[in-house]
């Protein structure tokens, strides 16, 4: 029986590595803003913060697209084969509306986290079915199943805190 089909997906490890980049890009420009704050509009302030390093954000995450092909005995990301024998088990979540997490966890103790189309997940769930593999849940799933929510209550802490930090700077040097 054949049964293999194609799709793209979204690293988890890129998805960290470029929020955390563009956390810190927007964290540069609250400090730098809260200097100059008194010179310049809040919805320029605002877009400085917020709209430049989003547009970073998505430009990158664009850039990060990886096919994903499921053969019968194989599954490759990005030409790098997986094979089936060597995947110890497999979960499936629903993190995003558009998009659900894939984690593959292989008996090499190599983690594979990637975010999916939805209209995929059928046959997906039916391609590891077919194949007889496990379906585990990870206690380690907590970060990339709630990771939005997770990163922007952080960021907003930490961006206050910047805030904060550069008033006080501005006010320290006009005494």
């Amino acid at each position: 029986m054949e049964n293999s089909f194609n799709t793209q997906g979204y690293d988890f490890k890129q998805i960290i590595r470029i929020s955390t980049t563009t956390a810190y890009i927007s964290f540069g420009f609250m400090f730098f803003n809260a200097l100059i704050s008194r010179y310049l509009h809040e919805l320029f302030l605002a877009i400085i913060i917020v709209g430049i390093p989003y547009y970073f954000f998505v430009t990158k995450i664009k850039d990060t697209l990886q096919a994903i092909d499921f053969k019968n005995n194989e599954i490759i990301i990005n030409k790098t084969s997986l094979l089936t024998h060597h995947i110890k088990s497999y979960h499936i979540t629903n993190s995003l509306r558009l998009y659900f997490m894939l984690k593959i966890n292989a008996k090499d103790r190599n983690d594979y986290t990637y975010y999916l189309p939805v209209s995929e997940k059928q046959k997906i769930e039916s391609f590891f079915e077919n194949n007889h593999m496990t379906k585990n849940h990870f206690f380690s799933d907590l970060l990339p199943k709630h990771y939005l929510l997770i990163y922007i209550i952080i960021y907003f802490i930490v961006l206050g805190v910047v805030y904060y930090f550069g008033q006080q700077i501005y006010y320290f040097s006009k005494s």
